[in-house]
């Protein structure tokens, strides 16, 4: 299977991309049809080509307290990663860093 003809898919382009020899939506090297490889993949397969818009998270900073709270908690039976998550609202898998010293290794 041979590459497309050279020219960018997106309407109302005006190709400027094409010159710099880089990819319509980002600074990638471009692999066909104006698209880097990431793109160009999607484009065969129909696929959108921007990639899905993420909601904005409502991000939580632990505090060197909290730690100790969640340290404490953990040490006494019954609590599991899951729980300690959603009571500081955070993810799983920050309380399982916390835990393996990948962070908050030192609270001092």
């Amino acid at each position: 299977m041979g590459r497309p003809p050279i020219g960018c898919p997106i309407d109302d382009c005006d190709g400027a991309h094409l010159a710099e020899r880089v990819c319509h939506f980002e600074d990638g090297k471009v692999y066909a049809r104006g698209l880097c490889s990431w793109h160009y993949h999607r484009f065969l397969k129909g696929r959108p080509l921007e990639p899905p818009k993420r909601h904005e998270g409502r991000t939580r900073v632990l505090t060197a307290d909290d730690v100790e709270q969640i340290r404490q908690l953990r040490a006494k039976p019954g609590y599991q990663h899951q729980e300690l998550a959603e009571m500081f609202g955070v993810s799983e898998s920050a309380i399982s860093h916390i835990f393996t010293g990948r962070t908050w290794s030192r609270t001092d």
